[in-house]
């Protein structure tokens, strides 16, 4: 079990060290624990907000439409606040303390910027976001007075926008991001199941 590193002061130095308690049981140790630990926040950060599925359930029925969509624009918000505190994080000293002698395929450092990598993350990114649409409006064909309850369409779409304005995307980052697009559509996915016995 590796030992705690010195993650500095400060909100990242603060989160850093929090992390560094559950990320020293990580497997894999030195080499590809850092991969576990972006899925891990993706999923952690889908779960923490499944709690607020059951209330939003009950409340959609007694909103207008209008009011609902602000309902779906608060959990895009969430998704897009998360993904983008963890990209700032990751830039930062004591983010960099999980990432600092890993590699990616060879010697490839997570912190290096990898053009291949970048190409892959865009396609996927638009390919989720596309089934993630179809999904949608499927589920609201089939039912016209029930709107289709965070598909995830829009923020892994608004991802794949970023794609064209991000300044520096590392390998880190762009895990990072296609971790949450995945942890969004598998989500996704159980939300949707969830609205047919509801």
């Amino acid at each position: 079990m590796p030992p705690i590193p010195d993650t500095g002061g400060g909100f990242s130095g603060f989160l850093a060290y929090g992390l560094w308690h559950v990320y020293r049981y990580f497997p894999f140790s030195g080499t590809w624990d850092w991969l576990l630990l972006v899925f891990f926040l993706a999923l952690v950060l889908q779960v923490l907000l499944l709690p607020v599925l059951h209330k939003v359930l009950s409340f959609e029925r007694r909103v207008s439409k209008d009011a609902f969509g602000g309902i779906l624009g608060w959990y895009m918000l969430w998704d897009m606040s998360w993904l983008w505190l963890l990209v700032w994080f990751f830039q930062t000293p004591a983010g960099r303390t999980f990432l600092e002698g890993r590699d990616w395929f060879g010697s490839t450092s997570p912190m290096e910027v990898s053009r291949t990598l970048f190409w892959i993350s865009a396609v996927s990114h638009f390919i989720i976001a596309g089934v993630l649409g179809s999904m949608a409006e499927a589920r609201t064909a089939s039912s016209r007075d029930r709107r289709n309850l965070c598909s995830g369409a829009g923020p892994v779409a608004y991802a794949f926008l970023a794609h064209l304005f991000y300044w520096y995307w590392s390998v880190a980052s762009l895990v990072l991001m296609l971790a949450f697009a995945i942890s969004i559509a598998c989500f996704a996915f159980i939300r949707n199941k969830l609205l047919l016995h509801n």
